[in-house]
Parts: C-alpha cells; sequence; structure tokens
C-alpha cells in the first residue's frame, strides 16, 4: 500500500503509478476541504452597518474598518442577516 502523505524527502513522479497518482489527489482535496468547512454554529463577528455583507473570525483589517456596532452571533445567524460570504481577510 502507498503513503499518499509528504514524505520527508520528495518522491520523483515518475516512481509513483500513475494510477495511485488520482487516489492520492483525491485524498488530499478531501483533507484540505475538511480542514476549511465552517461549521454553521461556529462564532463570527458582523459589523451592524447597512452596507456590510460578511462575517469575519477575528478583528482583521476588515472588521476594523467598522465604525458601527460589532456583534458575535453564528454563522447561520449572520447569513440570515445579510452577512452572506466570509472576509476575505479572515478565511485565506
Amino acid at each position: 500500500m502507498y503513503n499518499c502523505s509528504i514524505p520527508a524527502f520528495p518522491i520523483p513522479m515518475k516512481l509513483l503509478p500513475m494510477r495511485l497518482l488520482p487516489v492520492c489527489v483525491l485524498s488530499l482535496l478531501s483533507v484540505a476541504l475538511l480542514l476549511t468547512a465552517r461549521d454553521p454554529s461556529s462564532k463570527v463577528y458582523i459589523c451592524r452597518s447597512g452596507t456590510s455583507y460578511a462575517y469575519h473570525n477575528r478583528l482583521c483589517q476588515g472588521l476594523r474598518r467598522c465604525t458601527h456596532k460589532i456583534d458575535t452571533v453564528t454563522i447561520e445567524k449572520a447569513v440570515q442577516t445579510g452577512h452572506r460570504k466570509a472576509c476575505g481577510y479572515c478565511y485565506r
């Protein structure tokens, strides 16, 4: 059985059988998706201005520009109140 994790030393691609390459790529993509998934019950910060549209996971440069009240809510509640996307600074 082949190990898809990144070894301590690089293995040339020609040594990895081509039929296992898609399995390794899909495995790595699955792990990446799991690590970036956001739980709808997670707490986030939102700016209560009329023009804000993103939720934040920390006090980033986008949230620092907020001149209105900053609230802590769940992602689900943030989406319901019009903050439909994640902040580009917080969630890179």
